[in-house]
């Protein structure tokens, strides 16, 4: 269940960061 929540932050993460791309 751990393994699946890092997935998820890594996820979050990654969204982020493309949601930083766009707003620049």
């Amino acid at each position: 269940m751990q393994q699946n929540h890092k997935k998820w932050e890594q996820q979050i993460l990654i969204c982020n960061l493309h949601s930083n791309l766009k707003q620049r």
